[in-house]
């Protein structure tokens, strides 16, 4: 995790992040280098950097005049007029400084999300981010925008807030003619989670879309659904022999998520444990134990997995078995 980390402080020129522990489970890796790197830079610097502006703003020394909103010096007019300058870093921290004042810069935010600059759009959606649910109305409208990009950041902001009243619109997105904007929008659908369980006929029929981002995107979806995405099991079955290692992987952990009526794939699933992708093996260990007692035919595969040089896949192995032969007594 170090290699993301130092690619996202780079990305946001921030110098205060340290350089131990675990910030994002190890699979964030692989789904924001390959999507959406700059979104999750900005995300982080955020949360632990401030962004570009610095700490929280202090408390006006004159509390009984009423003003509006400001931060660091500047009032939202301010900033307002800043989010239009020629110069796009000069965006970048207005979009940020907008984020902080909340709901009310919400209208100078929508404008920044259609901004010719794609950093700046992808400031404004951890902007969105930040200033939350309040702003799901206004991303929903703008999900029907004429421009392409506009309605990819839209959809992302909205993953971003976890805004389940937009997962209609967000689904209609699915079919956009824009591979750019499908992605986003199943990414949108997997950070919103079980709640997104209605999309899962169309983000199965995305399964078999010939991008293979597109494809890795939905299946990761799908595992962020969960159980709720058992109908899927058939068509992630026949994921699992994707060209794609990253694709394999979605589709394996959709399955674990899925649980035991993921039984079904449970041959397939064997076979994996001798991919040559390690992430894969690992991943096919630990659904097999999410199977449970059915997957008990897998036991003489594992066992010899017990001695794998993969530490990672020992230890998930010792954990699957474990759990298989109990569940099984």
């Amino acid at each position: 995790m170090d290699g993301l980390r130092l690619v996202a402080i780079e990305a946001v020129r921030c110098p205060v992040v340290s350089r131990k522990g675990s910030i994002v489970h190890r699979e964030a890796e692989r789904i924001w280098t390959r999507m959406n790197m700059r979104t999750f830079a900005l995300l982080l610097s955020f949360v632990l950097c401030g962004g570009c502006l610095g700490a929280e703003p202090k408390p006006a020394s004159t509390p009984l005049q009423a003003k509006e909103p400001s931060y660091a010096g500047k009032t939202l007019s301010e900033w307002t007029v800043l989010a239009k300058d020629k110069d796009e870093e000069v965006r970048r921290c207005a979009s940020q400084a907008l984020g902080k004042i909340g709901p009310a810069a919400i209208p100078a935010l929508a404008e920044l999300l259609k901004d010719k600059d794609s950093e700046v759009r992808d400031v404004a959606i951890v902007a969105f981010w930040k200033v939350g649910p309040t702003a799901i109305p206004t991303l929903t409208a703008l999900l029907k925008d004429k421009d392409e990009h506009v309605r990819q950041a839209a959809s992302l902001a909205v993953g971003a807030i976890r805004g389940s009243t937009a997962i209609p619109a967000i689904t209609e997105l699915l079919k956009d003619k824009n591979e750019y904007v499908r992605l986003a929008a199943a990414n949108a659908l997997g950070n919103i989670g079980s709640d997104a369980a209605a999309a899962v006929p169309v983000l199965t029929e995305l399964l078999k879309d010939r991008d293979k981002l597109i494809r890795y995107a939905s299946a990761d979806a799908l595992a962020k659904i969960g159980a709720q995405a058992k109908t899927t099991v058939q068509a992630l079955t026949e994921l699992l022999n994707d060209k794609d290692s990253d694709v394999r992987q979605a589709a394996v952990r959709a399955l674990g998520s899925i649980g035991p009526d993921a039984k079904t794939a449970i041959p397939v699933l064997i076979d994996l444990l001798k991919d040559k992708d390690w992430l894969v093996r690992d991943y096919a260990v630990w659904t097999l134990g999410n199977i449970g007692p059915d997957a008990k035919t897998a036991i003489p595969s594992l066992t010899p997995l017990l001695n794998d040089k993969n530490e990672f896949i020992r230890k998930a192995t010792a954990e699957a078995l474990d759990k298989i032969k109990k569940e099984t007594k």
